[in-house]
């Protein structure tokens, strides 16, 4: 029993590093000195480049092609008294 524990962890240990390796990188930084100051693990782009550290600060990209919006909205409350109240009949009306 133990040796199946020991042949599946192994098993394990191997596809989760292929997968870290194949999916995300080490951005190793240096000082100007060029000492070692830290290791960050960046997710790899789609393209195989490391994105930049200013990459977050820039606005979503405008979509590539044009989206449709709906909205709705529940009427299930509305009656003749409500119907009555102007208020409620002129929103109606601006709403459609």
């Amino acid at each position: 029993m133990g040796r199946i524990i020991l042949v599946a962890t192994v098993a394990l240990l191997g596809i989760a590093g292929w997968y870290t390796s194949a999916n995300y990188s080490l951005e190793v930084h240096r000082s100007v000195e060029g000492k070692f100051q830290y290791v960050r693990i960046v997710p790899r782009a789609l393209s195989g480049s490391v994105p930049s550290e200013g990459a977050a600060d820039l606005p979503p990209a405008a979509p590539t092609r044009p989206a449709i919006r709906l909205a709705t909205f529940n009427l299930d409350g509305l009656d003749d008294n409500r119907l009555g109240n102007p208020k409620v009949c002129d929103n109606l009306v601006r709403i459609l």
